[in-house]
């Protein structure tokens, strides 16, 4: 598989900065970014809190959580990665114009779902047991966290709105402007 180049222009009297050579490498660079942030903005639900393991009454609890936030923060955004990068539908092939970089800024939002997503699975009153002491828990409530609605579908149905509107916007201008 041969990955996109993010060059350096050879012409630095018009463009002395960096430039995106195609839809793909702005997926790349766009994707990367908001991973990052999504990243940061799961940690109040402390996924991957491996010193957990070694406390008796929480090893079980904390193991769970660190598999389903693997398999929610990292393994989906990297299949969802994979799947936009190989697709030509959502960021049109090849797309070395405007389009094929807003067509890839608008998909990686959909990144944003994971914490939407991870909050539903592993911190709502119907899946916190599974995930949470209850000192754990009450922490978390006490957290920024802590104040929102923890129904299931009040997460997951706006995770899932996210991944829906974002790549289907991003389908949508692609294929318009570059049918």
């Amino acid at each position: 598989m041969r990955l996109p180049r993010l060059s350096r222009s050879e012409d630095t009297q018009t463009d002395p900065g960096w430039q995106v050579e195609s839809g793909r490498a702005a997926l790349l660079l766009f994707f990367g970014l908001f991973w990052a942030t999504v990243l940061s903005s799961v940690d109040d639900f402390r996924p991957f809190d491996t010193a957990g393991w070694f406390r008796a009454q929480e090893c079980a609890k904390s193991f769970a959580r660190w598999w389903v936030s693997f398999l929610i923060v990292d393994l989906l955004p990297a299949i969802g990665l994979y799947g936009l990068y190989k697709s030509h539908r959502v960021i049109p092939a090849d797309s070395a114009g405007d389009i094929g970089i807003l067509c890839a800024a608008i998909a990686s939002l959909a990144v944003f779902a994971v914490p939407r997503l991870l909050h539903a699975f592993i911190a709502t009153r119907t899946t916190r047991r599974a995930f949470y002491s209850d000192d754990e828990w009450s922490q978390f409530l006490q957290g920024p966290k802590g104040t929102d609605d923890q129904r299931f579908h009040v997460h997951f149905l706006p995770g899932l709105f996210y991944i829906v509107f974002f790549l289907g916007l991003a389908s949508a201008i692609g294929w318009w402007f570059d049918p």
